[in-house]
This record gives C-alpha cells, structure tokens and sequence, in this order.
C-alpha cells in the first residue's frame, strides 16, 4: 500500500513550505501527498433566527474558498483535498487518521513573544497528540535540500523511537546523520555530599559521550555523534543551524503512543534553524 503524507495547506508562504518538504521527503519514500485546505463549518449570526439562516449557501461559498485556496498551489504532484471540520486541527488529525498517513506538515504561524507556533494555533493543536510524526517546517525551509539530519538523543526510550526515525530517514536521503547530545554540567556544592567522588562530573560526561557514541554505532546511515554541553533546548537550537532537518522525540507522558511536546521538544519548534520533525512517543514508554 502507497504510504501517504499530509500537509496542511492555507495559501499562505509558510504552509506552502510545508507542502513543498512532504513532498521532498515523500519522493524518498514512494508516498503519496495530500494538500488539505480545511473550512469550518457555517454558524449563524447572531442577531439572525436558525430558521433564516442560509446554511446550504455559505456552506457552499466555505467549501468554494478552500477549493480556490488549493488553486493557488503550485507544488507539483501534490493531491488537493478540501476537508469540512469543527477546526483546521481537527480536519488535519481526522484526515491524517483516516488516509493512516505516516508523515503530516504544517507551516509555522509568526515569530513573536510566544515563538514560531502561537498557542491554540494549528500547528500547536496537532502537536498535542497527532496520530503520527508532526514536521514544522519554516517558510525559507520548504525548498531547502536536506543533506544533513540531526536528531537529539538522551538515551530514553523517546529519543530511541526518534533515533530510528531519523536513521530511517537519513538512509532513504542519503543524508549524514549526526547524533546529538546535551549534557549539562554535574554541579554538586562543596561539603554538601562529603562522599561525592570528585571525578564524578568528569565520569558523568564521558559516560555520556560513551552512550552517544554506542547509539551512533547501532544506526544503518553511519552516524556520528556529538556532544555538546549546557542546556539541551539553547543547545540543540544552536547545533540546528548546522543540520537541515532536526528530530526529536515526545516528552516521556501524556497521550499514549501519540505526539506530545515537551519543554526540549517545544523549545526547538519554536527556535531550530531548521524543520523540526517530532516523533510519536512508543507506546510502552514509561
């Protein structure tokens, strides 16, 4: 069965980013592409009585709007779709569920005081339990060739799922794949633990060196590692300038077996250079 790729589509700059990058990487994966322009349904006004109210008429005018929004496209090879939901997430997440699409975009809202994505935005609906692996994509990035994926690693089971993901990924691209790791330095005071060894820090960063290294040594793609030290969410922002696509898992709770953003992973939709791709948590995470 031909796998299928969603991209929310609203004929602005930033979702059409996101239709051109589903449709790059679904060119590696055999997949079909799906451009969704979603229209709510009519409310009346008002000041003006149910029976009046001309549903049929405005229903049809909605449903005209989104189809001349699709008009407007111009990425090749993409299927356009017009989609009647309660919301745009809603008609997103149902048609992602129904297609059983293995991949949805969406572009970025604006850049402002809350970052990329505002809250109650689509793109933030979706990434609080989408059925499958949400990519925010960037208006400048939608064209950008992807040679280089980076994906963050912390040896939990969601960074694992988000590590097979991207090895995956890189082998379809034949992309580099770098591993990348945060660790913030081990800061323990003077006297407080008197038995605290004081090669501890030291120890504690070359053991997680050493787990990066193991986890690039298991990939297929030939990773490599890198670690970097200090806060992961700063960290992993400043590394996305060197990759052209990050990834990154959930957060360790929440919806099971579903997307659900975390501080690390919220951090990063909202500041990465670069698409960001978050991976459905597995569901046996604990």
């Amino acid at each position: 069965m031909t796998p299928t790729y969603l991209a929310g589509y609203d004929g602005s700059s930033e979702s059409r980013a996101a239709v051109q990058l589903a449709r790059r990487l679904a060119e590696s994966a055999g997949a079909d592409v799906i451009a969704a322009s979603v229209y709510t349904h009519a409310v009346a006004d008002y000041w003006v009585g149910v029976e009046m109210f001309p549903y049929d008429r405005l229903e049809e005018d909605l449903r005209r709007r989104a189809e001349e929004v699709l008009e407007t496209l111009d990425v090749p090879g993409v299927h356009p779709r017009v989609v009647r939901a309660d919301s745009p997430a809603r008609g997103l997440h149902d048609l992602a569920e129904s297609t059983g699409a293995e991949l949805l975009s969406v572009g970025t809202t604006h850049r402002g005081p809350f970052g990329r994505l505002a809250p109650g935005s689509v793109g933030m609906h979706l990434l609080h339990g989408a059925p499958c692996p949400v990519v925010v994509v960037p208006p400048e990035s939608g064209d950008r060739a992807i040679r280089t994926i980076g994906v963050a690693y912390d040896g939990r089971e969601e960074s694992k799922a988000a590590l097979h993901h991207a090895d995956e990924l890189a082998q379809r691209l034949g992309a580099r794949l770098v591993v990348l790791g945060a660790s913030q330095p081990l800061l323990v005071p003077v006297g407080v633990v008197p038995a605290f060894p004081a090669t501890a820090a030291e120890d504690y960063q070359r053991e997680f060196e050493a787990m990066l290294g193991r986890a690039a040594e298991g990939t297929r793609s030939g990773a490599e590692p890198r670690l970097m030290v200090g806060p992961a969410g700063p960290a992993l922002t400043e590394a996305s300038a060197d990759v052209d696509l990050l990834v990154t898992g959930s957060r360790g709770y929440g919806a099971v077996a579903g997307v659900v953003l975390g501080s690390v992973s919220r951090h990063l939709v909202d500041h990465a250079a670069c698409p960001v791709l978050v991976v459905p948590r597995p569901a046996d995470a604990g």
